[in-house]
């Protein structure tokens, strides 16, 4: 909750709540969830900037303009791992909540917002991204390494979406 402040203005007193709250910062963006042909790992990028730093995520970002969201999904995942998307079907909308500090340490939540799909890819994933790339390459991620300390939410409740997902059907 937040404080009471008097304020004047022209002469007429006020009180108005002040937030105390940290503040907020929203993104969207289309995922992949691609998995081996094995079904026992699944392809990531390693975070290298922003508020996922060091950690695991899926392959995917924010749509262009004039973009929807399977352009967004095919685009995003061949610059992300050099890989084409040949086959992919919605799993589902999903939100998450991340704390973290900015740079200047000031506390910051973001709510991750995104269109996950699963996809099947076709090519050899690339171990390293150009310059200046928000991530230092792709990985194959075994599933059962994939903790909080390593992955970012959104991956994983993709995860678990897909798992329940499979078992009802």
């Amino acid at each position: 909750m937040g404080a009471r402040k008097r304020r004047r203005h022209q002469g007429k007193l006020y009180i108005a709540m002040t937030s105390t709250a940290p503040k907020y910062t929203s993104h969207f963006g289309v995922y992949a969830l691609i998995f081996n042909e094995a079904k026992d790992s699944i392809l990531l990028i390693k975070k290298v900037l922003g508020c996922y730093k060091g950690l695991h995520d899926l392959p995917g970002g924010s749509p262009e303009p004039h973009e929807h969201l399977h352009e967004t999904l095919v685009r995003e995942v061949f610059e992300e791992t050099g890989c084409y998307v040949t086959d992919s079907w919605q799993l589902g909308a999903f939100s998450a909540l991340f704390p973290f500090n900015e740079t200047n340490d000031e506390p910051i939540t973001m709510r991750h917002l995104a269109a996950i799909y699963v996809a099947t890819v076709s090519g050899n994933p690339i171990g390293f991204i150009e310059k200046n790339s928000n991530s230092s390459g792709c990985v194959w991620m075994p599933l059962k390494d994939i903790t909080a300390a390593n992955t970012v939410p959104l991956a994983r409740l993709a995860l678990d979406a897909y798992g329940k997902q499979q078992k009802a059907a």
